[in-house]
This record gives structure tokens, C-alpha cells and sequence, in this order.
């Protein structure tokens, strides 16, 4: 196959096709071809005016690397296999509205100011039940900028989900996981959710949690450009020094060594104390062994001059 599309196209007649959604015979087509296609190869469905992706094609994609791309028109949604996570699929409207105001032009301001943006909406509320990724055209005259896009939640604070570049003819991709209101804000950098002001943004939950936003999704729910959200800043926690092994031994040789400069203290303390003792010992009974000495002289000399006389 070789890397080789593999499309189908809609059946001109026959069954009648249901509002939004493919006809049955084709959907087991296109499962069926999904089954068969090697892993890498994208798979290209031309909708033609359908906007519903059956959860069979969802069943068959699921776990496969293959890209998954319906073709619908003004714009194209991208799945891949192995971006689907949910057990319990269905089949989902990817129905997109452009230019929607659904958004209050105040929070627009807020967020945008002089740079151009495109709100649009989607049919379908709620999760996807998968990643998927959305190919619409923002205009030829932004070309080379970034379309950044944010998730206006129900509570009317803005979350950032992604950004991408703007490619030649006005194309950009970007990655979604639920359906709600968005808008895009084109501009010369990236943005995040950093730019978003302190009163548009979502109260953080306890546990580090944004609400309102895909926690999968880059940038959602972080305050923090660096991505560090509600990790510990250096030096703000209390360490535990029993869970600290290193520092366990660290305190161990120390208390070894003190241990054992005061033992050996002690010991040289003791070991002078009886030196001390000796040479006193000594000076005391110097005295007495001189007396004796003389003493023992006297005697013999006395007994020597005895023997002479008799």
C-alpha cells in the first residue's frame, strides 16, 4: 500500500440516508476497510454533507494507528486510532459552526484586544469520547501567524486548549476532546494561559484542577506558561527527613562521629586521671622505702660490728 490514501466516497443512490449521518451500507464499508488497512495509512472519508461519525467507525479505528480523516467540506476532522479511549462509544455530531457570537464581545476584548478572531461553535455537547483534531480555514491574510484557541465555559471564563501555525492559503489545526463554544485568536506568537486575565480565568480546584477545561489538553487548566500549574515551587514544602534517606545517613555518621569524639573525650579524660594517680603514688611512697633503706643499713652494720667485738 505504501503509504498509499485509502477514501471512500458517498454512494449516489440507493438507501436513503439519515439527517447528518452516513448510509448503513457505507458505514460497514468504511469499518470494514479500516480492519483491513496496515497500521500508518490514513484513510480518507468524503462525508458530502454528513457530520455524524458512526460509532461502527469509531469501534473499527479504535486502538489502530491510522489517521481517520473526514473530509466535510468547508473543514475536516482528523482521528486517530489510538486516541480513542472511551468504552462506552457513540456516534458523534461533528457538525462545526463558523462565525458564531455566542462569546460576549467584552471577554473577547479582554482576551484578544487589536488581534483578529474567529469564533465558532459545535453541534455536539459535551466529551467526544477521543481526541480529534479540526482543519478550518481562518483567512489567506493570517498565514505565517497563530491561531490560538479558547474554550468559553459555562461559568463565562476562558480556557486555553491549543495553538497552532497558520499555514499558506489560511489553514489551521487544532485539537479538541469536547464541544462547546471557542473562539480562535490569531496573532504573531503563541499564546497560553498566561494571557488569559485574572477575572476570565477559572477558580482552580482543590487538587490543582482547572475547571471548565480538557485536562489533556496543552495548556488547559495551567496558569503557568513554563506548564509547571500546581506542581511545588522549590523550597515551599516541609521535607520529612524519615523519608529522606540520604539525609537519615547524613544525620547517622554525624551523631556516629559526635558519639564518638565524646567517648574518646572521656577515655582520654580516664586514661589521665590514672596517669595523674601513678605519679602521685609514686612521690608518696618514695619516703618510706628511703627510711626503710637506711634503716636496713643500720642493722647490718650494727650486727657486723657485733661479730667483730665477740
Amino acid at each position: 500500500m505504501g503509504g498509499k490514501d485509502e477514501s471512500t466516497k458517498q454512494p449516489e443512490g440507493g438507501e436513503e440516508q439519515q439527517e447528518g449521518r452516513l448510509p448503513n451500507k457505507q458505514i460497514s464499508q468504511i469499518a470494514g476497510l479500516i480492519e483491513k488497512t496496515e497500521p500508518g495509512i490514513p484513510i480518507q472519508i468524503e462525508m458530502a454533507g454528513a457530520t455524524v461519525i458512526p460509532k461502527e467507525i469509531l469501534e473499527a479505528a479504535k486502538g489502530k494507528n491510522n489517521e481517520i480523516v473526514l473530509n466535510m467540506g468547508g473543514y475536516s476532522w482528523t482521528v486517530n486510532g489510538t486516541d480513542i479511549a472511551a468504552t462506552d462509544l457513540k456516534s458523534i455530531d461533528l457538525k462545526v459552526v463558523m462565525d458564531t457570537d455566542n462569546i460576549p464581545g467584552r471577554i473577547i476584548q479582554a482576551l484578544a484586544g487589536d488581534h483578529p478572531v474567529q469564533q465558532l461553535s459545535l453541534v455536539h455537547q459535551g466529551d467526544f469520547g477521543f481526541k480529534a483534531t479540526l482543519t478550518v480555514n481562518v483567512g489567506n491574510e493570517h498565514a505565517g501567524k497563530f491561531g490560538n484557541l479558547y474554550y468559553h465555559d459555562s461559568a463565562g471564563k476562558l480556557v486555553f486548549i491549543d495553538a497552532g501555525e497558520i499555514a499558506p492559503g489560511g489553514n489551521v489545526s487544532l485539537t479538541f476532546s469536547h464541544a462547546s463554544d471557542y473562539m480562535i485568536v490569531m496573532s504573531n506568537q503563541k499564546m497560553s494561559q498566561a494571557n488569559v486575565p485574572d477575572e476570565l480565568a477559572p477558580v482552580r480546584k482543590p487538587g490543582g484542577t482547572q475547571p471548565g477545561g480538557d485536562q489533556n489538553q496543552p495548556g488547559s487548566g495551567n496558569k503557568n506558561p513554563s506548564g509547571n500549574g500546581s506542581q511545588s515551587q522549590p523550597g515551599t514544602d516541609t521535607e520529612n527527613p524519615s523519608e529522606n534517606p540520604a539525609s537519615n545517613e547524613q544525620d547517622a555518621a554525624k551523631s556516629q562521629t559526635e558519639t564518638t569524639g565524646q567517648t574518646q573525650a572521656a577515655s582520654n579524660s580516664q586514661s589521665g586521671a590514672q596517669n595523674k594517680s601513678v605519679q602521685t603514688g609514686d612521690e608518696t611512697e618514695a619516703v618510706p622505702l628511703v627510711l626503710a633503706s637506711i634503716l636496713s643499713l643500720g642493722i647490718l652494720i650494727c650486727m657486723w660490728t657485733k661479730q667483730r667485738n665477740c
